[in-house]
Parts: C-alpha cells; structure tokens; sequence
C-alpha cells in the first residue's frame, strides 16, 4: 500500500522510560474494555465517569472481530488505552479500522477521526514524528448493531506497509484487578449535573478545605476523633494483584497511625501531622470506647495505650484475632462499639480468575471469612454473630441504633448494598470453596464454606445500583443534626463523593432511599468522621487499576455547614399504593401535583454465581396521580403495579418557588415490604403484650429467634420416614436445593427434635393448587404435637372460613377472618402460645392460649384451646416431668392432597414470648477456681488428671461413658473451654444435665443436653446432643461451615450460650448448633471420656481454660 506522504509533525515523548521500569509498572499490551450502553448510537458517546465495564481484558494488540468484543449485546462502547513504545524516532502513520465508528487518540491529540455509523473501513492518519520513548494512545469505538470490527496498524521509517501493532510495542498500565460489571452503562447528555447523572461540585450547604499540610499525601484506611479532640487517620499503601499471581502481603512494612493537629486552623500552614503508633498493618477501622483507642487491622484489632502519657501509643494489647489475613483483598474492615461491644466486618479473598478452579476473581477463605465479628471485651472473645459478607467496607450505627454495613458488588452480589446486621442471619456471599491448585498448601480441600450457608438470603435494606449511583459504597455515618437529622451519609471510593440515606421500617424490616449528596472532593471517600464543631471530615484512598476515584489515591479534606438553604429531596417514604416525597423546601403546588414532572421505573436484583448483576425485569412504573399537600413541600405519587422486592428509580424534576432548580432529581427506594392500608391489630397472650411490628410474609428471624427451617434445610427437625440425620450437605447443595420443604408424598410428619412451651412460632407455606375439600393442599401446624392449626388450599376472598379450613384450631375454632391469599400462593402464620399450666399433681389449672395472625390479619386474638384437637385428643394433655406446664414438639404434618404435590414449608423460627436480655455475672474459671471437692467422676471408670491447668481424660476397655462431673449446677450460663481430642475418640461435655438414678449413684451416667466433640470424618463437634434420652438434637449434616472450622488435632475452643431454652454453640468462633427446648432448665457439667468397648490401647481428650460466667 502507497503511503500518502505530507510534511511530518513532530510528536515527543511524554517520558522516557527504561525497559526495566516499564516491565516493572506495567504488562505488554493493551487495556481493552467494553461497555454496554443503550440508544439509537449515531457516534461515539461519552461514557459517564466511574462506571466499571462490562469487559476488561489485557490484550495483545488491537485486533477484535465481532466475537472478541466479550458478547456484550448492543449496542456497546469500546475504549483501549496503551502506552506505544517508539524505540526509534522517526515517521510513522496509522490506519485504524473499524465498524461502526471509531477514534484514535496519540499523546492527547486525535491523529484518526473515523466517527459515524459505516461498515468496516479503513481511515489512515497523517504521517507523524514520533521521538524516542512513550507515548500515551487511546482508541475510542463503538457499535451500534450487526457485526463489529476494531484494529489499529501502523507503517514505520523502513517499513513498506501497514500491520497491525504488537505488544513489543504496547505496554499498559499493570490493572491489578480487572473488575467488571454487566448491565447497562450510563452516556453523558445534555442534562445538567445532578439531573439524571452525577452531581460535580461540593454541596452548596458546605464549604470545603483541605486539611493536610503540603507534601502529606494520607492513604486513609481508618479515622476517629480521640477524646482530647485530635484526629486519628490510619494510614496504609494497597497491594494489588495482576492477572498472574498475588503479593505478598506478609512481606509489607508496617503502617502508621498520624494525629492531625490544628485540623480547624484558618490558615492551612498552622495544620501539621504528627506519628502517634506504629506496628499496625492496613489499618482499616478506629474507634473510641471507654476512653480508649482500638484498631482493627488485618489479622486482629488492638487495644492502643498511651501508657507514659507522651502523646504516642506504645503499648499495644491484643483483644480480637482467629482469622486469617494472606490475601491482599482480606481486610478487617470498620471498627465500631454498639451496646457495649465492638464489631468488625471480615472481607473475602480475591485472586486471578484464569488460575486452575477459579471462575471470576473470587478466591477460597478460611472459616471466618466474609462475616461479621463481636467482641466481647469482658469475655476476650471474638466470634461470628452473621455471615455471607463480601467486602463489607462500611460499618456502622443508625441513629436509632441499629447495626448496619454496606456491601460491594461481585460474586453473588449483583449490585452493591446496605443491610442491617442481625445476628444469625446470612447476607447472600457464598465463598469459593472449589479447589485451586495454585493454593492447594493452604487449602488442601478447597475454601471454606460461608457461615450460615444453609440460611436464606436476607435481602438488604438498600440496593445501591451499580454504576449509576455506586460502585465502591464505604462507610455510613449518622446525622445528628441539621435538616437530615435522623439519615445516614454513605461515603463512595471509586465513584467519589458521598452519598445520603433516608431508612425507615416496615412491619420490621428497614427499608428506604438513596440520594447523590456531594462531590467535588479531591479523592475518592473511604472514611468519615464528625469533627466536635460539626464539620465532616472525609478521607480518602486509592491504587492502581480502577480502585480509585479518577486516579486519586490519598486525600484528607473537611466540610463546614454554611447555613445556606438547598432545595433537595428531603426523604421518599413508602405508602401502601407509592411514595410519599417530601421536599426542604416548597414548590408551587401546579408543578407538585403535576404527574408530568416526575418518572418512575424499577427493576429487580438476581444474584448469580459470577461478579455482579444486572437490572432483571426492568420496566416503567405508571403514575396515576400525584397529590401535593397544603404547604407545597411534599406529594404522594399513587402508582401502579406496585410490588415488594423491586428497586424503584423516581425522578422528580422539579423547581422550588424561587426558580432554583432540585440539587438532585434522582431517587432510589428499595421495596421490602409495602406498608398496610391499616395499621396491625394489636393483641396479647395472657398478660403479655404482642409486639406487632413485624408479621406475615418475609418476616426472617430476630436475634432471639430459632431457626427451625433454614433455606432448605431444618437441622433440628426430622421426617418420620427418612434417615436421620441425613448425609453431610455441602454448601453447593444449599445453593443448587429448593427454597423450601416439602411435606407429603410419603415423607411422614416434619418434627421437632425438640419441645417447647411458651412460644412466638414463624412459619410460612404454601398449598398447591388442585383438590378441593380436605383434599385441597392438606397439611397442619401441630403446636406441642397435639394443637393444629389448618393448612389447606382455602380460597381467597370474603367467605368466612370454616372449623376445617385454614386458619382454624381444627374442629375446636375457625378463622376469624379469611386471609388467605390462595392456593399456589405464599401464606404466613405468626403464632403465640402458652401452654396449658398444671398443679403439683398434675391437675391441669389453664387451658393452653393462643393469639395468630393469618398473613398480617389476626384471627385468633388470645383464645384458649380447651383440649387437643381432632384425634390428638386421645394424647391428653400433661406436665413436663418436673415442670408445671405442658411441653412438646412442633409438627408439620403429612396428609393425603389430591394437589398439584405436597404442601411447603419455609422460614420457620421459634422464640421466646417475651424478649430476654440476660446480665452476665463475673467469670469464674473452672478448673483453676475450684477443688477436688467441687468434682465427682460419675458413669463409667475412665480416669482423669489434671496438671497445669488441663483436665485429661484417658478411655479404658469395657467401661461406659464417663463424666468428671461439676457438684454444682448450673441454668443459664455463658461457657468456654478448648479440647484437644485424639483421632479416633468421641467426646462431649454435658451441661444441664443430671446423674441417672441420682447424684450420689456412682455408676450412673449423666442425662441431658451434651455438646458434641467429634473427630469423625463427620465433623458434628459443637452439635447438640441428648445423652441418655432423645439422641441428636442439632446435629451437623446441614451445616457446612462449622464442620470445616474444625481442626483435627489441636486444641478447638467452644463457646456455649444456655439463656432459657434456647443453646447456642459456637466452634472456633464459628457459629455452630442452636436449639429451643424447654425440657431442662439447670443441671451439671460434665466432661465425657466416651465408652471405647474393648479397645485397649488408651485414647485421651484434654480440656483446659475452662471458664463460666453465670447469666442473671
């Protein structure tokens, strides 16, 4: 090909770079990234700031036919950034190729503009003088529909013809993540800022500084205020990983922590900066607590003291570890005390995903990854209260005190998120557990599974749509003063600025509204903190790749309130048919109730297995009417098709009466439930009063609940014609399983391995539709076995139900109210129930009472049940031995249907009628704290030592359980030892429990509840046991995590909880087993060595730091 020939411009290099730096900085290649967008593309668009594509690829060359383009669908835009590498000056020229258009960019100067809608042709450039070195080369593209083509060749001095440029002469920037998104990405328009795209100055209600002295350049990973008024930052450099291999993180030199002082000086050169501690490494959460300093690090947090009161932390005390910290993403992220606790949040690995078992960068974690740790400073604890955390870079307290974090997209999470923290709950990341070769020393058998993988998903409070309004949210903050009193600011790292939070709770659940607040800062936002004057300090971080705002990567800045009003959202709060919008300031009620100047559209969140989501069924909302209130500030929006699950986009474009424009006219409220037309019925059981605030549908459990029926699974229930308990399941099998249970078809009764009597009972079903009568999706809640509330396929509708339809205590009391919501349908039940209370002599004195609400609707409001019904009455009725009320199991039974199959169940919880909040008492140690008179051997003839602090129990042929057994007995009790087991030796300990036959029977075994120590391949230790009476309680076959946090042959610490009826264990800080059971209330403690038959050779189990604190 002729080359046209004009007079050469001169290009230099930007820099010169040495082929040793440029290997050490970046890869060979190029950075080729795609983004899907929408609309009738007539020329390459402008694709909005700090969105993250949908592919992002190192690649060769820039060569791409339409299937290289990652399968985005059209149309889609195409951006490939490279450094071109001249190693001799002279004249070239280029010849880019594309369909449709596309433009070349060198050294900030368009050398090829080749825009349009065309098919694949080539453009060439003129002939340019390149020096000697680098220069930075950009190609814009996109596609608006059929086949695509992209490439870039060149001609040099000597050259006689074009070809395409290689990566001996491209380098790009080393991305040390590659992070992408799916869905749908936003283009610039003609809208002013903050109208329907990011907002790009400093909120006109604050005025902003900067606050580090020149030269100090603070990558901020953790910030407070200490008491004496200086501020805190923790400080530290991220590594980053490439497509190839891991830093190594152990190797990093430690961090520091900095005090700012003069942070409020009118004259930036008065501020300055001093070392206050070191030895702390990626310091990622600070906080105050009883005056004093604690930091959350990668492996641990730390109590920090200025012992000799010079101003610097020197003595460093350890209060929180048992995680593991090898890779670069692993964080222990936030620090905060929430009623007199200290909480962190623990993120997951990541690694290459085109390593051997990898899918996208998701990589395996130990046992106590991706979770939520309380500390309990008193007990020296640290355990896992929630799981299925991804990178959970925000922690935090509402306002009204409920603990909150907030989650980044990836794996399992199709958009980033806020969610209230509750203990036992999983929050949707399920860990990597597949093998991977290039890690098989550390993870022989793959990653560990996510606590509370069987759970189901608790959805989030907020959906923070990705790369429209987010894309890396960090920590929330609550506001204390000012107009938005009550909300929350969210800070956001790679899309900059801070965002506003408006929460609310509906029939229990939090629920609410995002808005852009500000930006205009000089980093991304990582942390923030109120200063004493009310000024908000925002600090930022950054690294390589697009972990950064627009390649900031430090910053330390402060906002002041000016008292200048700004017309913006106020809050969005829902209404039982839409939303009801409130303004700061007012409007002229034409515009307000104008339905034209606003638009609504939603969409729903489907998480997958692969990094990120996009917007599933996304549609426009109908408005039907818009009707503003008197004092023109807010107006409720009635729409249609209003349904719970989905996020709703509302844009109010809207001018208050002074003509100023709204700061923001965006809004996105997530939908969890939608409020009642009326308010819930109140009611009690006996004396005690129903809280009423969460019922019906999708009400998951409270922190003092039991979980019965998790996602699929009830590890403390069994069907009456399967094996129990049943084969291990994995976490793959909760994932691929159904959401429910199904009972029928000849599975037998669902039973409760356990009794109850007071009670608060959730549980939901579902009637297939088909059969009619009693034939019509037949099934019943027994309470104690022997009380059924109907289940059946009962229609929907105004006919008042009968004594055998649902709803009704068969035969004895129907339904109040039809509230059925169909055959086929979800239905709820929230039941309270007392048991029937009996004298010393068994002389029943009050019938059993029970108050239910049928899905939100109250049908039986305190009735008593004047005996069992249908023909568990011939069961009668009877105290508990040695209690004086009637106790037994929750049933779910199995009846013939002529439905479309069996009857389901899901999410059923128990707890206790009244919330309880026990005091602990003062720790006693109980092996150190005692004698040889406050012990007796009982049972079997095992022998046990003690010498220096352990307890050794040693087995003997042909001798049964024996138990070194506690004098005293215990009720409610918080208990910690660590045991140490051999291979092939079972174990326990007992608690509540009592010597068969009496307590001076030598020879008598012990009787209760025992927590499992069990070396088997089946891993059940901390499973909940019945020693000598009802045999496996909690076993562990549906809990994967806690059999893996295990670790056969060294000493394993459990944590045991009795508080009423309800026992919870924890294994090395992992949650474990919990049942409610009301059959044993106190007893002894017992330390089993288990019956070995005839085997001779000795087997031991150890035990040591035994301790106790008794719970008031």
């Amino acid at each position: 090909m002729k080359l046209f020939r004009k007079a050469a411009v001169v290009i230099a290099a930007l820099t010169l770079h040495s082929a040793i730096a440029q290997a050490q900085e970046t890869d060979p290649g190029v950075t080729f990234r795609v983004y899907a967008v929408d609309g009738n593309l007539q020329q390459i668009p402008e694709i909005a700031p700090d969105q993250t594509p949908n592919l992002d690829e190192l690649r060769d060359s820039i060569d791409a036919d339409t299937d290289e383009f990652g399968g985005i669908p059209l149309p889609y835009v195409t951006h490939v950034t490279a450094e071109l590498l001249i190693d001799e000056p002279g004249e070239y020229a280029f010849m880019l190729t594309s369909d449709d258009g596309s433009r070349l960019t060198l050294n900030g100067e368009v050398l090829i503009d080749h825009d349009g809608l065309h098919g694949a042709i080539p453009k060439t450039s003129e002939r340019v003088f390149l020096e000697r070195g680098s220069h930075p080369l950009r190609v814009d593209h996109f596609e608006a529909g059929g086949a695509s083509v992209l490439k870039l060749e060149w001609i040099g001095p000597d050259d006689l013809d074009y070809s395409v440029i290689t990566s001996k002469n491209l380098r790009t920037q080393r991305d040390l993540t590659r992070v992408t998104s799916p869905g749908v990405k936003q283009i610039i328009g003609q809208n002013r800022p903050g109208d329907r795209r990011a907002l790009n100055a400093v909120h006109p209600g604050w005025d902003l500084s900067t606050i580090r002295p020149e030269g100090f350049e603070p990558k901020v990973g953790a910030m407070c205020f200490l008491p004496d008024g200086r501020l805190v930052i923790g400080t530290f450099d991220p590594l980053q990983r490439d497509d190839r291999s891991l830093p190594d993180i152990d190797s990093k030199e430690p961090d520091k922590l900095y005090a700012i002082l003069n942070y409020d000086a009118a004259d930036p050169s008065d501020i300055s900066v001093e070392e206050i501690a070191t030895d702390v490494f990626e310091p990622s959460g600070l906080c105050v607590f009883d005056g004093d300093l604690y930091v959350a690090h990668r492996k641990r947090v730390e109590r920090l003291r200025d012992v000799d009161g010079d101003g610097y932390f020197e003595t460093h005390e350890l209060v929180a570890q048992g995680w593991e910290g090898w890779n670069y993403h692993q964080f222990a992220l936030g620090l905060v005390e929430h009623n007199g606790r200290l909480y962190t949040a623990l993120s997951t690995a990541m690694a290459p995903p085109n390593w051997e078992g990898m899918q996208d960068n998701a990589g395996p974690n130990g046992p106590m990854r991706g979770s939520i740790i309380e500390i309990d400073l008193e007990a020296d604890t640290a355990h896992v209260i929630a799981g299925g955390l991804r990178t959970p870079n925000g922690l935090g307290v509402t306002p009204d005190g409920a603990l909150i974090y907030l989650d980044n997209q990836g794996t399992w999470m199709p958009s980033s998120t806020l969610a209230e923290i509750i203990p036992g709950r999983f929050y949707g990341h399920y860990n990597w557990t597949n093998f991977v070769p290039m890690l098989k020393e550390r993870f022989p058998e793959g990653g560990h599974p996510s606590v509370y993988s069987d759970r189901p998903r608790t959805p989030p409070a907020l959906w923070l749509p990705q790369n429209e309004v987010v894309n890396s949210p960090t920590q929330p903050l609550p506001i204390t003063e000012g107009p938005f009193k009550g909300q929350m600011l969210v800070g956001e790292l790679t899309a900059g600025g801070v965002r506003r939070v408006f929460l609310e709770r509906v029939n229990g659940q939090l629920q609410g509204a995002l808005f852009r607040f500000t930006q205009g800062l000089e980093s991304g936002v990582n942390r923030m903190a109120w200063a004493p004057d009310g000024s908000l300090i925002v600090a930022g971080i950054g690294a390589g790749g697009n972990w950064n705002w627009r390649g900031t990567q430090f910053g330390l800045q402060r906002l002041t309130p000016n008292g200048k009003p700004v017309f913006e959202y106020q809050r969005v709060e829902a209404t039982p048919e839409g939303f009801r919008i409130t303004f700061t300031e007012p409007v002229d009620r034409r515009l307000l109730s104008d339905i034209r100047n606003y638009s609504v559209d939603s969409w729903l969140y489907t998480p997958t297995s692969h990094y990120g989501g996009p917007k599933i069924d996304e549609r426009p909302n109908l408005i039907f009417e818009a009707n503003a209130d008197g004092d023109g500030r807010s107006v409720t929006l009635r729409l249609g098709a209003f349904e719970p699950g989905r996020v709703y986009h509302i844009v109010a474009d809207l001018e208050n009466k002074s003509g100023e424009p709204i700061w923001s006219t965006e809004a996105w409220y997530t939908l969890n439930q939608i409020p009642r037309e009326d308010a819930t019925e109140a009611s009690s059981i006996g004396d005690i009063a129903i809280e009423t605030d969460a019922v019906g549908l999708g009400v998951l459990p409270p922190a003092n609940a039991v979980t019965l029926i998790a996602k699929n699974s009830a590890a403390a229930m069994r069907y009456a014609n399967r094996p129990f308990p049943g084969q291990n399941m994995t976490q793959d099998n909760h994932i691929n399983a159904s959401d429910y249970l199904a009972v029928g078809d000849g599975s037998g009764d669902l039973t409760s391995t356990t009794s109850f009597g007071d009670a608060r009972i959730h549980i939901e079903w579902l009637s297939p539709r088909g059969g009619a009568g009693q034939m019509a999706g037949n099934s019943g809640v027994y309470l104690q076995g022997k009380y059924e509330i109907q289940v059946l396929g009962t229609k929907r509708g105004d006919t008042q139900p009968a004594m055998n339809e649902a709803g009704a205590f068969y035969n004895i009391k129907a339904a109040d109210h039809n509230a059925s919501n169909g055959p086929g349908q979800w239905q709820a039940y929230d039941i309270w129930f007392k048991a029937p209370r009996f004298d010393g002599e068994g002389h029943k004195t009050s019938d059993a009472r029970a108050t239910v609400y049928w899905n939100g609707v109250l049908i039986h409001d305190d009735v008593a049940i004047p005996h069992p019904t249908g023909s568990s009455q011939q069961l009668g009725e009877a105290p508990g031995a040695g209690l004086d009320f009637q106790i037994g199991a929750l049933v779910l039974q199995d009846h013939a249907t002529a439905a479309e199959g069996p009857v389901r169940y899901r999410n059923a919880w128990i707890a206790q009628l009244e919330e309880h909040e026990p005091t602990p008492g003062s720790w006693v140690n109980l092996f150190e704290d005692t004698s040889a008179d406050d012990w007796v051997v009982r049972g079997g003839h095992a022998p046990y030592t003690m010498e220096d602090g352990v307890l050794t129990g040693t087995s003997v042929p042909n001798s049964r359980n024996s138990f070194y057994t506690t004098v005293k007995e215990y009720s409610d009790f918080e208990l910690i030892y660590e045991v140490r087991v051999h291979p092939e030796l079972n174990s326990g300990v007992q608690i509540r429990s009592h010597v068969i036959d009496g307590f001076d029977n030598r020879n008598g075994g012990l009787r209760g509840y025992q927590i499992e120590v069990d070396p088997a391949a089946r891993a059940y230790t901390a499973g909940i046991y019945d020693e000598a009476r009802r045999g496996w309680l909690h076993p562990m076959h549906t809990t994967p995590s806690p059999r893996r946090a295990f670790r056969p042959g060294e000493w394993n610490t459990i944590r045991v909880v009795a508080d009423g009826p309800i026992i919870r264990t924890w294994i090395n800080g992992v949650p474990a087993a919990e049942i409610f059971d009301a059959m044993t209330a106190s007893g002894h403690i017992g330390f089993q060595v288990h019956d070995v038959g005839g085997r001779q050779d000795p087997l031991t189990v150890e035990f040591r730091n035994a301790r106790i604190r008794e719970l008031d």
